[in-house]
């Protein structure tokens, strides 16, 4: 069996890619490929992967477990872009620093050697204002400018996550995509996941999880000194949903110049990435007139605002 672990990261439309999934398993099953679904990574695997002091003895077994439950497969999806880290990474400084570590050691548990790698990046600036976001979803109201001071951008950086992937599984089994090409590399990304099978995926309409607007942040933090923390997280949704982007400006956590220096950083990083790892393989556009390197062995050449985290 080839399992192929997408380990998102957040913010690049891995909750839309997993709802395409899901919505399609039994076409994916008819075609000799099992998915496993957040639902069953989120019981019991996902926190035993992530805190394996607390939770981890029984990990080997459960994982083995799973493959079992797919047998019959030749080919096993697992998506959970929780594997690699949590909503929190950003202002406790980590970045991902141990998502290899994690994701071999997951590997290792499943008990199958033929391990292939899909990960997505994205541009600093957008990256961190889309992560601000969800970050509301899921803990107390703070600030951007309180969540922005609070992360060390110097310590942003794919290469050093990608680069140990790299290095743990080989770059051939690893495949890469920009979430700023996602709606063209789609179908691309999903081929990659199947191996090249043919299936008539089933796809969500609309956005999963969109950020939010600059006016429905700027409402919330207007509100803070007037309701308190506990009142303004409670809001974060309905003033959300209320002051949608499809009305307003997208919520920027940058200044255009240090966007534009984080824009700059990110594409030097991920050419970089290319230089060195030339096996790795990296889904771009047609339109870009880069070529796909063979790259992830046996799986056969071929905004946003979608996301989810805990």
């Amino acid at each position: 069996m080839q399992i192929v672990l997408h380990i998102g990261v957040h913010k690049t439309a891995s909750t839309y890619l997993q709802a395409v999934l899901e919505a399609s398993r039994n076409r994916l099953r008819a075609e000799g490929i099992g998915y496993v679904t957040l639902e069953e990574m989120r019981s019991g695997i996902t926190a035993r992967v992530r805190r394996p002091g607390l939770f981890g003895s029984r990990l080997k077994s459960i994982a083995r477990r799973l493959v079992k439950q797919h047998a019959g497969c030749r080919r096993l999806i697992i998506s959970d872009e929780n594997l690699s880290g949590g909503s929190r990474e950003l202002i406790k400084g980590t970045f991902y620093s141990a998502a290899g570590e994690r994701t071999s050691g997951f590997a290792e548990a499943l008990g199958i050697h033929d391990v292939s790698i899909m990960v997505a990046t994205r541009s600093y600036d957008s990256f961190v204002s889309s992560c601000y976001c969800e970050y509301l979803r899921h803990f107390s109201f703070v600030t951007p400018a309180a969540y922005v001071a609070a992360i060390d951008i110097h310590r942003l950086d794919w290469a050093m996550l990608i680069a140990d992937l790299c290095r743990r599984f080989g770059q051939e089994r690893v495949t890469v995509w920009r979430f700023e090409d996602f709606r063209e590399v789609e179908d691309d990304v999903l081929s990659a996941m199947t191996g090249g099978a043919a299936v008539h995926w089933i796809k969500p309409a609309g956005s999963v999880r969109p950020s939010f607007s600059q006016k429905a942040i700027d409402a919330l933090t207007a509100l803070l000194p007037l309701l308190g923390r506990k009142q303004v997280s409670a809001l974060v949704e309905p003033v959300a949903q209320a002051m949608a982007r499809s009305d307003c400006a997208t919520f920027r956590a940058y200044d255009d110049e240090t966007a534009s220096a984080l824009r700059a950083r990110y594409d030097r990083d991920m050419a970089r990435l290319e230089s060195e790892f030339p096996k790795m393989r990296l889904i771009r556009p047609a339109s870009s007139g880069v070529k796909h390197p063979p790259g992830l062995g046996h799986v056969a050449e071929c905004d946003a605002g979608h996301e989810a985290d805990s």
